[in-house]
């Protein structure tokens, strides 16, 4: 499922997207599909998951959506906008802005967070294995 805060919705629409494409022979609106059928099943590998056929066509067709939504965002010319956030508050022309002094500060939580670990071993926590490769 393609993830926002509206996500049933976007999830109907992407199933919809993809049944379309489906049934016109993996070619929709946008041409034929940009992603593999093996570039999915490489994520999923990269990603440790196990995906059934179903789940790759549709994450096929999902990430071909984020592809060509990408796609139309690099074609929007932005030379001439200025940024909507900035980090530090603007400064007079000619001056730097102010910033805070750097200062050290005691960091002493360690000890009670591995306190509350099931193994932990000095100062780290001790994990199983879980890469098999």
């Amino acid at each position: 499922m393609i993830g926002n805060k509206y996500g049933g919705l976007r999830r109907v629409k992407a199933l919809t997207s993809l049944r379309k494409t489906q049934r016109r022979g993996r070619t929709g609106r946008r041409g034929i599909l940009k992603i593999s059928r093996e570039d999915v099943l490489r994520v999923a590998e990269l990603a440790q998951l196990e995906l059934t056929p179903e789940e790759v066509g549709l994450y096929r067709g999902q990430l071909d959506e984020i592809l060509n939504y990408i796609g139309k965002l690099e074609q929007i010319d932005v030379t001439n906008v200025e940024p909507m956030a900035q980090v530090l508050f603007a400064a007079p022309a000619g001056q730097q802005p102010e910033l805070r002094d750097d200062t050290l500060q005691p960091c002493d939580f360690g000890p009670a967070i591995l306190a509350q670990a099931p193994d932990a071993k000095g100062p780290f926590f001790r994990v199983p294995k879980v890469i098999e490769r």
